[in-house]
């Protein structure tokens, strides 16, 4: 995949996105919760997926969270769905961006801004279908898989 680029001119830092990049808003794209039967979870099979994007002035950092939740006796009680979605303030005149700065950026600033809102989220809905409380840990800050970016053409 190309790397993003803009302005030509400009010379690009390593860095540049942990200095020029401001996290603007922090949405909530998907939540889903549902119950099967009652119980409170004794057990949860957790995975967090992530994914990096990029629009015109914009690097978008998204974390997916998926939990089933199990009773004692290892029967399916319920599972919760949550999408969380950071949106990262770039500009118009921004240096060209190689894809590794941005994964890296993604690891060390993305998550770390927009991971407590995801497992505000899951333990909301957790709650508020009566599934108990559920520990959700951030993911290890390993490189986002190539497949994980995407460019995104918006206004």
């Amino acid at each position: 995949m190309p790397d993003i680029s803009s302005s030509p001119d400009v010379t690009f830092d390593a860095e540049w996105l942990h200095h020029n990049a401001h996290l603007c808003q922090v949405s909530t794209r998907r939540i889903n919760g549902e119950k099967i039967r009652a119980g409170r979870a004794t057990q949860w099979d957790i995975t967090i997926k992530r994914s990096l994007g990029f629009s015109k002035d914009h690097v978008h950092i998204s974390l997916a969270c998926e939990a089933s939740a199990q009773s004692k006796t290892e029967k399916p009680l319920g599972s919760i769905e949550v999408e969380v979605v950071g949106n990262y303030r770039i500009g118009d005149e921004h240096p060209e961006i190689a894809n590794e700065d941005a994964m890296r950026f993604g690891n060390e600033v993305g998550i770390r801004d927009v991971f407590p809102y995801l497992r505000q989220a899951v333990e909301f809905v957790s709650a508020q279908i009566g599934l108990g409380p559920v520990k959700l840990s951030p993911p290890e800050p390993y490189a986002l898989s190539q497949g994980a970016i995407s460019h995104e053409e918006h206004e």
